[in-house]
Protein backbone atom coordinates (compact mmCIF):
# COMPACT_ATOMS: atom_id res chain seq x y z
CA UNK A 1 0.00 0.00 0.00
CA UNK A 2 1.20 3.74 -0.26
CA UNK A 3 1.24 6.57 1.91
CA UNK A 4 1.80 9.86 1.94
CA UNK A 5 4.90 10.89 4.60
CA UNK A 6 3.95 14.57 5.56
CA UNK A 7 7.33 14.97 7.60
CA UNK A 8 10.55 12.66 9.17
CA UNK A 9 8.63 11.23 12.08
CA UNK A 10 11.37 12.73 14.14
CA UNK A 11 13.59 10.25 12.97
CA UNK A 12 16.03 13.46 11.35
CA UNK A 13 18.30 12.62 8.47
CA UNK A 14 15.76 13.80 5.46
CA UNK A 15 16.87 17.49 4.86
CA UNK A 16 16.71 15.92 1.13
CA UNK A 17 13.42 14.84 1.21
CA UNK A 18 10.38 17.01 -0.42
CA UNK A 19 7.73 16.65 1.73
CA UNK A 20 5.12 15.53 0.91
CA UNK A 21 6.40 12.25 -0.64
CA UNK A 22 4.78 8.87 -1.37
CA UNK A 23 6.54 5.61 -0.49
CA UNK A 24 5.32 1.87 -0.40
CA UNK A 25 4.43 1.01 3.15
CA UNK A 26 3.27 -2.22 5.25
CA UNK A 27 0.77 -1.48 8.32
CA UNK A 28 1.56 -2.12 11.60
CA UNK A 29 -0.82 -1.91 14.57
CA UNK A 30 -3.81 0.08 14.60
CA UNK A 31 -3.07 3.20 13.37
CA UNK A 32 0.58 3.08 12.06
CA UNK A 33 2.87 1.51 9.16
CA UNK A 34 6.53 0.61 8.54
CA UNK A 35 8.73 1.92 5.37
CA UNK A 36 11.92 0.05 4.24
CA UNK A 37 14.88 2.20 4.67
CA UNK A 38 15.64 1.58 1.09
CA UNK A 39 12.72 3.06 0.09
CA UNK A 40 13.12 6.08 2.18
CA UNK A 41 17.03 6.47 0.90
CA UNK A 42 15.46 6.11 -2.66
CA UNK A 43 13.01 9.32 -1.70
CA UNK A 44 16.39 11.33 -0.30
CA UNK A 45 16.97 10.18 3.49
CA UNK A 46 20.92 10.17 4.08
CA UNK A 47 22.29 7.09 2.84
CA UNK A 48 24.58 6.20 5.16
CA UNK A 49 22.06 7.53 8.25
CA UNK A 50 19.29 4.17 7.31
CA UNK A 51 19.59 0.71 7.50
CA UNK A 52 18.48 -0.70 4.35
CA UNK A 53 16.51 -3.31 5.45
CA UNK A 54 15.00 -2.13 9.00
CA UNK A 55 11.15 -0.94 8.92
CA UNK A 56 10.91 2.60 10.39
CA UNK A 57 7.63 3.24 11.61
CA UNK A 58 5.02 6.32 11.23
CA UNK A 59 2.06 7.20 12.95
CA UNK A 60 -0.87 8.56 11.12
CA UNK A 61 -2.11 10.30 14.78
CA UNK A 62 1.18 11.97 15.32
CA UNK A 63 0.86 13.53 11.89
CA UNK A 64 3.67 11.52 10.52
CA UNK A 65 1.85 10.51 7.14
CA UNK A 66 -1.83 9.53 5.78
CA UNK A 67 -2.72 6.96 3.26
CA UNK A 68 -3.01 7.13 -0.55
CA UNK A 69 -4.43 3.70 -1.44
Amino acid sequence: MKIRLLNDGCYGDMENVNFPVEVEAKPCGKHGFTVCGADLIHVGAERHRWEHEFAYYFSVPQGDCEVVE
